[in-house]
């Protein structure tokens, strides 16, 4: 028998901080003092051209990490680590987290190790780049430390081009695995950013982790956890034509409207009026935002108008690709606001994915 999928714990960490409740107020345009809140601007380190982008804190993730050894961490597995120590601290896991999993999508890593260690390869040679560095540089580096840190010995992949939550979603639906931390990360890389302008892109970059703790029904109820929502479904397509980067997208949104007719040609008939929500993955670019529109006003004519409404995350984080969805996901938990009602996620991955996936709020309130 299949299982339930509860999600029993949410953290963010990005560049408003790590309180998730103050964020999305900040994503509601609900900022007490009424000040525009605008990206960070910078000269760029390879082309010294100037770039803007939503960057976390050093000295935010600095204290986060109060108490545990980073001697051996670069700056994407400390992102890491502080926001999986968040996470256990709310679930009440710190000593209990032996059979936790931890799967995490990322799409370029540890951007700040790799292009130090690049750059040893290039101008010094291949015998005198850093053996000590070269670890660092590999995508799943930084779940090592998470791994080592917090002794998970659970189901463990670091996944790129694809969202970890469908993965983890199944694997305890079929009773492979009980508990899951998901997480979505990324650190903010100036060579994507310096190509992205280059091409004449709109699209703003963000950096952050989020975190979402994914159990059975079983383990959760054995646990008391606190049940925030459910996954009910998901459903995922290719979008052939954006490979490379979200300007080529159709922007007919052929894609993603066989991946919203999908997805609710599986739900049980007329709880379409439980969608309260939807999560747009629109990140400045236009072929992007045109899909959208034209995929929802296919698929939700004019209940758009009065019953359904569309948040956009990433108005507000930037683009952070292999984080985005986990932190659209916890963004629609919390803008949801009655026990049942429903969400749905849409996320656009840089290789072509389109992701849609359909959640329930839980017992919280």
């Amino acid at each position: 028998m299949d299982q339930k999928v509860f999600i029993t714990g949410m953290t963010v960490l990005t560049s408003y901080g790590s309180n998730r409740q103050e964020l999305q107020r900040i994503i509601n345009n609900d900022n007490p003092q009424g000040d525009e809140i605008s990206p960070q601007s910078w000269i760029s380190e390879e082309r010294q051209i100037p770039i803007s982008g939503y960057k976390c804190s050093d000295n935010m993730i600095d204290a986060l990490l109060e108490g545990i050894q980073t001697r051996s961490m670069d700056r994407f597995s400390k992102l890491n680590v502080a926001a999986v120590k968040l996470a256990l601290q709310e679930a009440l896991l710190e000593n209990g987290s032996e059979n936790t999993g931890y799967l995490m999508s990322t799409t370029f890593g540890p951007w700040q190790s790799t292009n130090k260690y690049t750059k040893e390869l290039v101008h010094e040679g291949p015998i005198n780049a850093s053996p000590r560095l070269f670890p660092n540089t590999v995508l799943n580096s930084a779940q090592g430390q998470v791994a080592k840190q917090f002794k998970l010995k659970g189901v463990s992949s670091t996944i790129t081009g694809v969202s970890s939550i469908p993965y983890a979603y199944s694997l305890i639906r079929k009773g492979a695995a009980e508990r899951i931390l998901v997480a979505g990360a990324e650190e903010l890389n100036e060579n994507i950013m310096e190509a992205f302008q280059e091409l004449g892109s709109p699209v703003v970059h963000g950096e952050g982790v989020g975190v979402l703790l994914l159990e059975s029904e079983e383990s959760a109820r054995h646990r008391h956890a606190t049940i925030y929502g459910e996954i009910l479904d998901y459903e995922m397509l290719c979008d052939s034509k954006m490979k490379n980067w979200f300007e080529s997208a159709d922007e007919n949104g052929r894609t993603l409207i066989q991946v919203l007719s999908r997805l609710e040609s599986r739900r049980v008939p007329d709880s379409i009026a439980d969608l309260k929500v939807l999560i747009s993955g629109r990140n400045g670019s236009k072929a992007l935002s045109s899909a959208e529109d034209t995929s929802f006003r296919e698929i939700y004519s004019e209940r758009l108008k009065t019953q359904i409404k569309v948040v956009s995350p990433k108005n507000t984080l930037g683009e952070t690709f292999g984080a985005s969805s986990v932190l659209s996901t916890i963004t629609a938990l919390q803008s949801l606001e009655n026990k049942n009602d429903e969400a749905i996620i849409v996320n656009h991955e840089i290789g072509g994915n389109q992701i849609a996936l359909r959640i329930r709020k839980g017992e919280v309130e």
